[in-house]
């Protein structure tokens, strides 16, 4: 009896181990399953960028929005940023009773080549009379 069990224990320590082609397995496994989310990875990268400029043309339409309530008589215009490469635009409508409809939009290409655009209408009354 003692032989069989001494026997077993041989066995069992002889396939204890992985063998190479077990190994290879895994490895080709772990592969696949990494490759399946590379995909996710790029999608990742350009949703990033789309938010960082958003919010950079976000910002632009403020600051320009507040630049244009400060000034006495707007008139249309335009500037590019060299450091964002935005181009803000701005226009206004006024209707007869001083109330001005002021349009702000920013413009830019990403570094795919896509042409992005944001734009925000805000509302001026100034009483001339």
């Amino acid at each position: 009896m003692a032989k069989i069990i001494d026997r077993m224990r041989e066995l069992y320590r002889a396939k204890a181990g992985f063998t190479l082609i077990e190994a290879m397995a895994g490895m080709i496994m772990l592969s696949l399953g990494l490759l399946t989310l590379l995909p996710l990875a790029t999608i990742s990268i350009d949703a990033n960028e789309l938010a960082r400029d958003s919010g950079d043309a976000t910002v632009a339409l403020q600051n320009q929005i507040e630049y244009l309530r400060t000034d006495t008589s707007i008139t249309p215009g335009y500037r590019y940023d060299p450091e964002t490469g935005m181009n803000t635009e701005w226009w206004v409508e006024i209707d007869p009773n001083g109330l001005q409809r002021v349009y702000v939009e920013v413009t830019w290409e990403t570094e795919l080549g896509v042409h992005r655009r944001q734009r925000a209408i805000t509302f001026l009354y100034r009483n001339n009379g």
